[in-house]
């Protein structure tokens, strides 16, 4: 334990870093929905809509194994429909049928693929983004990297501000690491 004296006087030094990633990939994901009179009804045609547009990205020549399915919900809808009960108007809720949702996952190396993605599944009818952002594949290295010099300016800083205030460096009692990913979104903030 540390006496409440040395506690008290600690000095503190930061070594920052920052290292920009240029994407591998971008994802996006799409809401596929369908309102119909029965689940079976929404889901054949939530299926057909997949298809189409899985087909479409294929010959776009985005792999098959970057489109991902994930079912959401089925959920009944209702209607309001105003019927007359011992004189007066009274609403009365109706089942009128179903809507259903599957999201679409959809992972292509740049903006230009995911452009013409788009437009594909606009022309199916397909409008809700759920999801949008950037990755890339070596985002742990470059952490790393931000690291390695964020210790490199911490131990700079540390030789030229403690080497003009003691002969001997005090001992280090304690590191810290914090590291934070911007997405490309925060930085229009």
């Amino acid at each position: 334990a540390l006496a409440r004296e040395v506690v008290e006087a600690y000095i503190s030094i930061e070594g920052r870093a920052e290292v920009r990633v240029k994407p591998t990939e971008v994802r996006m994901v799409l809401a596929v929905t369908n309102e119909g009179q029965t689940a079976r009804e929404c889901h054949m045609a939530i299926s057909e809509t997949i298809a189409r547009l899985k087909k479409s990205w294929i010959e776009l020549g985005l792999p098959k194994e970057n489109v991902v399915e994930d079912f959401i919900a089925v959920l009944p809808v209702y209607e309001w429909e105003l019927k007359k009960q011992e004189g007066s108007d009274i609403g009365v809720e109706k089942k009128a049928g179903y809507r259903m949702q599957t999201n679409v996952h959809l992972a292509a190396p740049n903006d230009a693929n995911v452009e013409k993605a788009l437009a594909i599944a606009f022309e199916q009818g397909v409008t809700d983004i759920i999801a949008f952002d950037y990755w890339s594949e070596e985002i742990d290295d470059y952490k790393v990297k931000a690291r390695e010099q964020a210790v490199k300016a911490a131990r700079s800083k540390s030789d030229q501000l403690l080497g003009a205030l003691f002969e001997v460096a005090p001992p280090v009692i304690n590191v810290q690491e914090q590291t934070t990913v911007h997405y490309p979104e925060s930085l229009y903030e």
